[in-house]
């Protein structure tokens, strides 16, 4: 849900976004860390049942923090099933096999960045794969 709070097509909010997703994994990190160093000495030295008491505190804090912010998380719908959306990228890339591409991007048939902003429309930039034959390989 982390990514669905910031918007595609705002440089800023990117940003925010990848920012976000820094401090993440910086807390998945810290919380390994302190639960295998502290939480393991404290039930080593002091007592099993405070370390996990410690860690049922914590999930229960997490599990109040995101009760209470589920309130103003944005919620994307989902537009179809993943599955169907796969098999639909399947299709289109075997029906489109031997289609020639264009060497500038700019020459693609493309819909306004307006369209974009709408819900459920996602622009896929394009990449820079090259289908290579093998004779310029030197192999036929």
């Amino acid at each position: 849900m982390g990514a669905h709070q910031f918007g595609d097509f705002e440089p800023n909010e990117r940003t925010h976004k990848l920012t976000f997703f820094n401090w993440w994994v910086f807390s998945i990190f810290f919380g390994t860390l302190f639960s295998d160093t502290f939480l393991v000495y404290i039930e080593d030295t002091v007592d099993w049942l405070l370390g996990y008491g410690i860690l049922t505190l914590t999930l229960l804090m997490t599990i109040i923090a995101f009760l209470f912010g589920r309130l103003i998380y944005i919620h994307k719908p989902r537009a179809e099933r993943p599955l169907t959306r796969m098999v639909k990228v399947l299709v289109t890339t075997t029906r489109k096999w031997n289609t020639s591409v264009p060497v500038d991007p700019n020459e693609l048939y493309e819909l306004s960045l307006g369209h974009y902003a709408s819900p459920r429309k996602y622009r896929i930039d394009h990449s820079s794969f090259v289908k290579v034959s093998r004779q310029s390989h030197g192999e036929g």
